[in-house]
């Protein structure tokens, strides 16, 4: 069981502006068993118009400005709650990435976030690593966790030029799916009757 979402934290942000770039947003720990400076070099070797948020939880920034110039492409900023970075990123019209390496124990730990991505009705972009995609499903996006730097690259690529109704039909399908079927009180349920049928 890889975890499970309160459905009444469902964030729909608002609809996409027609004509507005795609943001691609991350939240999470900056350590290399998250993935992050492959994920940082391959999103920048796309050579796409699109930028990249990266959150981070600090635990002393509760507020923050992203590093760089306005113009750049990469923007990193501090939160102290995991909650507040979801709803932030989500309200820039965010699409998440989840890139997790396939080291470090990464292949037996689901990433939880990817939980609170979809609460937000947002698309994501994950490997499938730890059955990410048996939880989310046919409507997230995937890259090749055995291939990282090239797969993740062609698919932040291709997903720059899809236009933004279809991001936001499947982050309303993936948010849907969420809390259709991994509601904490049916992931409790499911838990319970396992155990029942325990000799």
């Amino acid at each position: 069981m890889p975890g499970g979402c309160d459905a009444g934290q469902r964030h729909a942000g608002e609809s996409a502006v027609v004509g507005d770039d795609i943001v691609f947003g991350y939240f999470g720990a900056i350590a290399p068993h998250t993935g992050v400076m492959p994920m940082l070099e391959s999103f920048l070797a796309a050579q796409i118009p699109n930028r990249l948020r990266l959150l981070r939880i600090r635990q002393s920034l509760a507020r923050g400005q992203y590093a760089g110039a306005t113009e750049s492409p990469v923007g990193i900023r501090g939160f102290a709650a995991p909650t507040r970075a979801i709803v932030s990123l989500s309200a820039s019209r965010a699409m998440f990435l989840s890139s997790p390496p396939a080291r470090w124990g990464n292949e037996n730990n689901f990433p939880s976030k990817l939980f609170q991505y979809a609460l937000t009705g947002r698309a994501i972009l994950s490997s499938r690593l730890s059955g990410a995609e048996l939880v989310l499903g046919q409507e997230a996006f995937y890259f090749d966790e055995t291939d990282f730097d090239a797969t993740l690259r062609g698919a932040v690529a291709e997903i720059a030029a899809l236009p933004r109704a279809e991001l936001r039909r499947r982050g309303i399908a993936l948010s849907e799916r969420i809390t259709g079927q991994f509601s904490w009180a049916q992931q409790a349920a499911s838990m319970a009757t396992f155990i029942k049928r325990i000799p």
